[in-house]
């Protein structure tokens, strides 16, 4: 993607195939691809999908961020997103800019388990449900461990999470464990300890 003696975008890139202004907003961070018919689709939607790729981004950029939404029974991609990072304050920029525009209060939005945008969306829409998606979850803790059973979490009701969890840790080694102490910080959000199984 070349920007032109400027430093925008060209043309072509700044309108969609309709005519229509396609650039929400740009600076340095990020550029926001949407035009008005999309923002007023997403504002009808009351479920989001969001995800973030790294691999398929123009040169200058880290991520490309998308926001889809249902409509009429379809997922829909409706908002673009350019940005050079991926931490808080760029998702927390990217929703303000849409806020900008509407008052989104969806009622769910599934998220991918980067923990900067599940920060960003559980502050930005604190009444919107926030769902994970079971493929990211299963690949980070495949990352982090190729064994164990954390990744059966998923299926346990909500409100007994906790106490599976506890049941599960039961069966490591040792209490110095890596995977426990990253299972913890990033999907059980405090160290709850053995020993809780009965």
């Amino acid at each position: 993607m070349r920007l032109d003696p400027q430093g925008s975008l060209p043309l072509i890139l700044r309108q969609s195939d309709r005519g229509e202004n396609f650039v929400l907003y740009e600076d340095n961070s990020m550029v926001i691809f949407a035009c008005d018919r999309n923002l007023s689709v997403s504002n009808q939607c009351e479920h989001w999908f969001m995800d973030g790729t790294f691999s398929i981004c123009p040169k200058d950029y880290y991520q490309l961020f998308t926001v889809h939404g249902m409509f009429s029974d379809q997922i829909v991609l409706l908002v673009y997103g350019l940005f050079i990072g991926k931490d808080t304050n760029d998702y927390d920029n990217f929703f303000q800019q849409l806020l900008l525009k509407y008052d989104y209060e969806p009622e769910s939005i599934l998220v991918d388990f980067e923990s900067a945008t599940l920060k960003s969306t559980k502050s930005i829409f604190p009444d919107a449900i926030q769902i994970g998606c079971l493929f990211h979850f299963g690949q980070c803790l495949w990352r982090e461990n190729e064994r164990e059973k954390l990744m059966a979490l998923a299926f346990v009701p909500v409100a007994d999470v906790i106490k599976a969890y506890s049941c599960l840790i039961n069966d490591f080694d040792d209490d110095d464990n890596p995977l426990l102490d990253y299972f913890e910080r990033v999907w059980v959000g405090q160290k709850k300890g053995r020993g809780l199984c009965h």
